[in-house]
């Protein structure tokens, strides 16, 4: 430093020198490097994946027992109904408890209707019914009334506030993507047989489950959102 006080010219280089360490020793954050992102969106996928199949195989199975398209249309509508009917209550539960239990539990649940409907398919002790799959039905829709809202409601959780807008955009691409192939497949699997399709099902929904319980959040305010989750679910309910 000179006597007025100035940092002479040769501190200059010493200043830039410093800028640049600081620049490549703390870059900006990336979704790259972000491990609880991407395990929600691979927990997503495999949740809206397995739920497209599941719904094909049963919609096929239905009609190979009745043989009747009315029953297929009472499925979807059995599916559909817990939706409409749970929007409060799901919402609700979404932002008072924790959401990553509420989607593994949910996940759960499919995968254990895919257990059944594989044992039913292999014929352990008993066979699947038009009255077994309208209950299976129902108990898929309950599933979905919980985990649509909560799912989309946890992502502001595990990344930061730059990072939300790239995060919602990916999540939403690999969702739609899910919604579109897995239907496709679920068509060819049932055709490669039932008790494969169910079986398969059965070990997305549980690799899911475990993604999902495996996830750490982030301590955010949006944590403490208030209604956040319940916003989530009636605009769910309304688009479906």
């Amino acid at each position: 430093m000179t006597r007025d006080g100035s940092v002479g010219l040769r501190a200059f280089p010493l200043l830039l020198s410093a800028i640049m360490t600081d620049a490549v020793v703390s870059p900006p954050p990336s979704l790259r490097h972000s491990r609880p992102f991407w395990t929600f969106w691979l927990a997503r996928v495999l949740l809206t994946g397995g739920f497209q199949i599941l719904t094909v195989a049963i919609g096929w199975q239905v009609y190979a027992i009745t043989g009747r398209a009315l029953d297929l249309g009472l499925v979807g509508l059995l599916q559909f109904l817990p939706r409409v009917l749970l929007v409060l209550v799901t919402g609700s539960a979404a932002d008072r408890y924790d959401r990553r239990a509420i989607v593994a539990i949910s996940m759960a649940v499919q995968a254990l209707v895919s257990a059944v409907l594989l044992l039913g398919s292999l014929g352990v002790n008993f066979h699947i019914s038009r009255e077994l799959i309208f209950v299976l039905s129902v108990l898929i829709g309950i599933c979905r009334a919980f985990d649509m809202p909560t799912m989309q409601s946890l992502l502001p959780n595990l990344v930061p506030s730059t990072l939300l807008a790239p995060a919602i955009a990916l999540a939403a691409s690999a969702n739609e993507a899910a919604t579109i192939i897995a239907p496709a497949l679920g068509g060819l699997l049932f055709a490669l047989g039932a008790s494969f399709t169910y079986g398969l099902d059965f070990a997305v929904y549980f690799t899911g489950m475990l993604l999902m319980l495996s996830l750490q959040p982030r301590l955010t305010d949006r944590q403490r959102w208030p209604g956040h989750a319940r916003f989530v679910a009636a605009g769910g309910a309304l688009h479906r």
